[in-house]
């Protein structure tokens, strides 16, 4: 068949099966002749697409019930309505029914739908059809039976007995049963709201819903007596509504009523007005206190007992008084029974009352007046036709008080008889009061009368103050006792009157004394006499004296002779006469070992008799204690005796010395002489340091005596010279002592290192204890100086003027010794020396002090790599470090460097250290390091001197970053998933994978626009080590259909160093669209028809090319020199002129020149056994070739062909549905 031939069937059948199409596409075509048997109907009911609307049941459905035609009923029919999508199927059986009459169509009624015309659709008549047809035919459109117009109510109930919102309320509607509570469970909440949904309006009579609400015990009255409730019903919208129910009457009646105040509290009167009354007969032993009980709000219950006048009537009486002002409750319980044995109650009752107020309270506080503070105690309050009370704390209650006018008098408290002696009260009256009244009475004072002061001094006849004595206040009969002054204070004394003390002290005679009437504080003496104690003492040696008396001889005895108080001897009991109780102390308070000797012939008198004599010079204290007791065993002594006396008298001893400090004279330090640890003599050094001091001897010679200096108040310490000998009118020279400073009295503070030494900018403090006198700066900064070599100082003190900071002007050498001077003067110009705000030197004799400064600090250098290059720096260069100022501990240093790449933390491989230059130069060599890679080395701050310089330290961490210079990998690659295809407006989804194990940043680029060098950046992401694989969106959706150069391009994210890049093309498509409508099967049917018809023709073209091929094939073949076609026949090839050899021919599979004898191609192989095969393998891969571009070709022109507008909505409405 000839290629014209096939081309024009194609175009035949192509033609024909649109003229199908066109004719099955009209909805308007004429019914083919014949008889209609059946007519359907087909359509959608506006309204009913909507699922399941509120007050619709789930099973709810619309039906045809029938058809009429001109009037008359038709039919059969069979009718099929879809309540959800609104469509709806009719079929009508008309064979006896040929009307052309449009027909109605009557539907059922159902609540929540409008019926356009009474529920009755008028069906416009068919154009163009006749009843003469024979087959069926069918017509579409739309009834007019739509969803009806709704609105909203909702409700809060109330409870009319309480005004709160009243739960479990439901709802009965007479014309919308599907709303019913009962039906849909919708009963008022706990808040007593409900709300009623898509209500149907225009069911109700005037469009108010008719509603009855429902709740057992409690009935609705809108006021129409009917328990009915009317309300609007509005389109759209939601109309709240508040309706309040009432609970029926629990009880019959009940007293008092619910809230009654100023109920009588009296248990005989309160059953009159206390009662509740049923609404029945009632079993009265099911009332107890379990069931009907009274009890305080918030309390216990009352104890009450019941009164039946009737047999529904309780009356309750108390069993005592109820309490003034406090709300009872009256509890009944549902479980009470009437005569039938009912339980007439379906919840417990209960109602409160407050009972009456009692009579009125007067709260009275008394203050003094003019103040706040409470009358005095003993201060009494008269109510008219009451007797006096006494305050408390200035304050008292009246209780109980009737009705009416009352007055109130204040009286001040009675002292010793003497009525309001130092307050007097006022009266308050006209006082009105009424029940229940708490009444704070003001204005009630007392007024206290002017006083003042007395200060009474009690004083022996010498003067001197006595302690202990008792003086008395003749009125109050207050009284006091002096203290150590012998001084009593008596406050409040009346001013305008003389007062009346008494003075009283055992064994002084007793004395009175009067505080005289005036103003201002009064001071009075008042001298007591004592009473003598009955001892007599005497000292005998060579002669008798009376004690006390000057010079007594050192070898005295003394005698003591006891009297009573008229003079006469008293006996003693000898057990009581001993050395514990009579006693000689020398003057460091040591008792003087003695005997004594009683007087056999009288036992009033005993002798003490010292064991060695008495020292010289030296007063003595003759002690008796009060514990000797007398022969009837009285004690005769109120206190113990005590008597000094002094012995006679040596010439002194002299000693002489001087006090020094850092070799300078200290004058006005405190001398003591001490002889076992007594003080016998003190005086203070005086110029240079000088001392002389004379010594009373009580001895000839005095053994183990020591000097003491102590320089405490100029800021020294204590020494002690000996132990010496000293002889009484003898001198002893040379006692020369020297002092140190006292640790707190001056301090030097400054900051150090570990090694001790102060920094070079450091700052000097010195502390004192006293403030520092500093009237003049300029001479007081010339106490302090630096030196070695001199320095400038900036001088200058705390606010306190305590503390002096000394600061350089210009950084102190390293390593060096200063010295510091603080008030050092030599001799004579120690008036220069600073004192302190008291006079007092405050650093005597000066200081020096020696500082040594801190070491240099030790610098590293780095010196290879060079540190103004630190990037691209070669991958073999060894680390070179240079070390200032002192040597270093070399195995410190290599402990402590290190030297790791950055990323990964990993250290250097292959360290060797060489040191040079006396331990202070370090090369590093090291292996290969990675190109492209951070590395950093490092030294932590700390000290690494050696030798003398061991304290040097680094003073900061030493870190060095660089970069050795970049290696390209150019094998890696991170595409692991690149699409061959992306459709235009899509995003194309790749995988990138990171095959370094290290992190790395991969940018994806790709053209601007098809064959321009401009690149746009689509991503730009970064894989962590651990990432070895990671998914990338790209949105190409700007891209045009095409292929695109993209550029994908690793770095290393930290230098951004390019590691590789290397393209790859992106080929985008053309958007694969879905069907528009239903119709598209009916071109896919064609499209296969034409697509075989097609096929049928190109496979006979194929038939007769390859007829052709075949011819070409064997008629010519390709020179093996030159490459050109010869032909089959040549022997010379006519272009090169190459010879062939006879019967050569080509190897059709690789076109080599193949001998004739070869059964295979030596180049490729290939089996001539196969050749057949081949070549119709290469005629089916031709007609394959020309088949796609035939079909290419008819589906252009397919998409040539445009549906009308209409056509394709209507259709995609179809494909929706």
């Amino acid at each position: 068949m000839k290629r014209t031939t096939a081309v024009f069937l194609v175009m035949l059948m192509i033609m024909g099966s649109f003229m199908v199409l066109f004719q099955y596409q009209n909805d308007e075509a004429d019914a083919l002749p014949g008889r209609a048997v059946y007519r359907y109907f087909n359509g959608i009911i506006y309204g009913l697409n909507e699922s399941n609307p509120d007050g619709r049941p789930s099973d709810f459905g619309l039906n045809v019930t029938g058809i009429m035609a001109n009037g008359t009923m038709i039919g059969p029919f069979e009718a099929v309505i879809n309540v959800t999508s609104g469509n709806f199927s009719v079929r009508v059986d008309v064979e006896s029914h040929d009307t052309s009459q449009p027909w109605t169509f009557q539907l059922t009624d159902c609540y929540g739908w409008e019926e356009a015309g009474g529920g009755v659709v008028q069906v416009p008549n068919p154009s163009d059809w006749s009843p003469e047809n024979v087959v069926n035919h069918t017509a579409n459109g739309t009834l007019f039976y739509k969803k009806g117009t709704f609105g909203n109510l909702s409700f809060t109930v109330y409870n009319g007995s309480s005004g709160l919102p009243l739960e479990g309320v439901g709802f009965e509607f007479t014309y919308h049963p599907l709303h019913r509570s009962t039906m849909t469970g919708n009963y008022t909440d706990a808040n007593g709201n409900v709300t009623f949904s898509n209500m149907q309006i225009g069911l109700d009579p005037g469009n108010l819903v008719m509603m009855r609400l429902i709740k057992g015990n409690f009935t609705y009255n809108d006021g129409n007596g009917t328990g009915i409730a009317y309300r609007p019903l509005v389109q759209g919208a939601t109309s709240h509504y508040n309706l309040t129910i009432n609970e029926n009457p629990l009880v019959n009646s009940y007293s008092p009523p619910d809230g009654s105040t100023g109920i009588t509290t009296s248990r005989i009167e309160l059953p009159t007005v206390l009662f509740v009354q049923f609404r029945g007969p009632m079993d009265q032993s099911s009332i107890g206190v379990d069931t009907l009980y009274l009890r305080e709000v918030g309390g216990q219950k009352v104890n009450i007992s019941y009164q039946w006048p009737l047999s529904s009537l309780c009356r309750i009486q108390p069993d005592q008084d109820l309490k003034f002002n406090t709300t009872y409750e009256v509890f009944v319980s549902p479980r009470v029974k009437n005569e039938t044995g009912s339980e007439p109650l379906w919840r417990s009752f209960s109602y409160r009352f407050t009972t009456e107020l009692p009579n009125a309270v007067l709260r009275c506080h008394v203050y003094i007046n003019g103040t706040t503070d409470p009358a005095p105690e003993g201060t009494m309050l008269r109510l008219q036709g009451r007797l006096p009370v006494y305050v408390d704390d200035g304050f008292y209650e009246f209780e109980d008080v009737p009705e009416g006018t009352h007055s109130i008098k204040v009286l001040g408290p009675t002292v010793g008889g003497v009525s309001e002696y130092l307050y007097y009260g006022n009266m308050v009256d006209d006082i009105t009061v009424e029940r229940g009244d708490v009444l704070e009475v003001p204005g009630l004072t007392v007024t206290k009368r002017p006083t003042r002061n007395a200060t009474i001094r009690a004083q022996d006849e010498e003067g001197n103050p006595l302690m202990g004595v008792n003086i008395t206040h003749q009125v109050t009969m207050e009284s006091g006792l002096t203290d150590i002054t012998g001084e009593v204070i008596f406050q409040e004394i009346l001013a305008e009157r003389d007062t009346g003390f008494r003075a009283t002290l055992e064994n002084y005679f007793p004395q009175t004394l009067t505080v005289p009437k005036g103003t201002g504080d009064a001071h009075v003496n008042v001298t007591l006499y004592e009473k003598d104690l009955p001892v007599l003492v005497k000292a005998r040696s060579d002669f008798t004296m009376d004690l006390p008396g000057p010079d007594v001889p050192v070898d005295a005895v003394i005698q003591v002779d006891f009297k009573d108080p008229d003079g006469f001897a008293l006996g003693m009991d000898p057990e009581t006469i001993n050395t514990d109780n009579l006693k000689i102390f020398d003057p460091e308070d040591a008792a003087v070992p003695l005997d004594i000797v009683t007087t056999p012939s009288d036992p009033s008198r005993y002798t003490l008799e010292p064991r060695d004599y008495l020292d010289y010079g030296t007063t003595y204290t003759l002690f008796i204690s009060e514990q000797v007791a007398s022969a009837t065993g009285t004690n005769p002594l109120w206190r113990d005796f005590t008597l000094d006396f002094s012995t006679e008298t040596l010439d002194p001893a002299t000693i002489v010395g001087r006090v020094t400090l850092r070799e300078k004279g200290v004058e006005g330090v405190k001398i003591d002489v001490l002889h076992h640890d007594s003080v016998i003599g003190t005086t203070e050094t005086g110029y240079n340091g000088n001392y002389q001091i004379s010594i009373e001897m009580n001895k000839f010679e005095l053994f183990n005596v020591t000097v003491r200096a102590n320089g405490n108040d100029l800021g020294l310490g204590t020494e002690v010279f000996g132990p010496i000998s000293i002889i009484a009118g003898g001198s002893r020279n040379g006692s020369d002592i020297t002092l140190s400073r006292l640790d707190d009295w001056f301090q030097v503070f400054y900051p150090v290192d570990s090694e001790g030494r102060m920094p070079v900018d450091g700052t000097i403090t010195l502390t004192f204890r006293n403030a520092l006198a500093h009237p003049d700066m300029d001479t007081f900064r010339r106490n302090f100086s630096l030196t070695s070599p001199s320095v400038d100082l900036n001088i200058s003190l705390s606010e306190d003027s305590r503390s002096v900071f000394i600061k350089p002007l210009e950084p102190l050498d390293h390593d060096k010794f200063y010295t510091l001077s603080v008030s050092d003067f030599p001799e004579g110009e120690f008036y220069r020396e600073m004192r302190d705000v008291n006079g007092t030197p405050a650093l005597i004799r000066g200081e020096k002090i020696e500082i040594r400064t801190e070491f240099k600090p030790i610098e590293v250098i780095l010196q290879t790599p060079s540190s103004g290059i630190l990037s691209s720096v070669p991958v073999n260069i060894p680390v070179s470090l240079f070390f200032t100022n002192y040597s270093v501990d070399t195995e410190l240093v290599e402990g402590a460097l290190e030297f790791v790449e950055v990323d990964t933390g990993a250290p250097v491989g292959g360290i060797t250290y060489t040191w040079s230059n006396q331990d202070r130069n370090l090369e590093i060599d090291h292996d290969r390091l990675n190109g492209s890679t951070e590395y950093m080395v490092s030294l932590p701050a700390g000290k690494y001197g050696a030798g003398d310089a061991s304290g040097a330290r680094i003073r900061a961490d030493f870190i060095v970053y660089f970069t050795t210079e970049p290696v390209l990998i150019p094998t890696l690659t991170v595409d692991d998933n690149w699409p061959a295809s992306v459709e235009t407006g899509s995003k194309a989804v790749i995988t990138l994978s990171n095959p370094l194990g290290k992190p790395i940043r991969v940018a994806i680029l790709i053209e601007e626009e098809r064959g321009t060098s401009d690149f746009i950046e689509y991503a730009n992401v970064t894989l962590s080590a651990a990432e070895t694989d990671k998914q990338v969106t790209l949105d190409i959706e700007d891209l045009d259909t095409g292929e695109y150069l993209c550029r994908i391009r690793v770095y290393d994210p930290t230098s951004m160093t390019l590691l590789n890049e290397y393209p790859i093309t992106l080929k985008v498509a053309e958007e694969t669209s879905n069907p528009a409508s239903s119709m598209l099967w009916v071109f896919i049917v064609i499209g296969i028809i034409v697509l075989l018809v097609i096929i049928l023709a190109v496979y006979l073209m194929i038939q007769s090319r390859n007829r052709d091929i075949e011819e070409e094939l064997q008629e010519e073949f390709e020179c093996p020199e030159c490459h050109h076609l010869v032909s089959s026949e040549d022997t010379v090839c006519p272009h090169c002129g190459a010879e062939f050899e006879e019967e050569a021919y080509k190897c059709p599979k690789c076109g080599s020149m193949l001998d004739p004898d070869d059964e295979e191609c030596p180049e490729c192989g290939y089996d001539f056994s196969d050749q057949e095969k081949m070549e119709l393998e290469e005629e089916d891969e031709e007609l394959d070739d020309m088949e796609l571009d035939e079909e290419e070709e008819e589906m252009e022109e397919l998409e040539d062909m445009e549906l009308e507008e209409d056509e394709v909505e209507e259709l995609d409405d179809e494909e929706e549905d």
